[in-house]
């Protein structure tokens, strides 16, 4: 599935992905699964990137889910 995630967040994911050597993808499904947060301060966001996903999540759980991992929101 494709999702269009803001830019500024698929960075910072990316960046932990390749901290963990792991793909985004798996990143994003451990994400999905954990209850976790970092409790980054939030950025500023401007573009969208659409990334490709297989996830049987909706766009808007996925997204959601990614904020609160990222925010603590």
């Amino acid at each position: 599935m494709k999702i269009k995630i803001w830019k500024e967040w698929y960075d910072i994911l990316l960046k932990l992905s390749k901290d963990k050597r792991t793909t985004l993808e798996e990143l994003i499904k451990e994400i999905m699964k954990t209850k976790d947060c970092i409790n980054l301060p939030r950025v500023n966001t401007l573009k969208k990137k659409e990334i490709n996903l297989n996830l049987n999540y909706t766009e808007k759980e996925v997204l959601e889910r990614i904020e609160k991992f990222l925010f603590c929101d």
